[in-house]
């Protein structure tokens, strides 16, 4: 539960153009949850793909 709470988190910052620049570990865990196909899937489902970039 802690990874898609802390997924949901750092999808907000996109909205507030915040960066995770100065954490890359963090920038890497969202990253890598946001390339899972059931989150892609879920995402796709609700239509939130696509609105928010986790590069920054």
């Amino acid at each position: 539960m802690p990874d898609i709470y802390l997924f949901s988190v750092c999808r907000w910052l996109e909205d507030q153009e915040l960066s995770l620049a100065d954490c890359p570990a963090v920038l890497r865990h969202s990253q890598d949850i946001a390339a899972r196909q059931p989150v892609k899937d879920a995402l796709e489902e609700e239509g939130l793909a696509g609105d928010c970039d986790q590069s920054r």
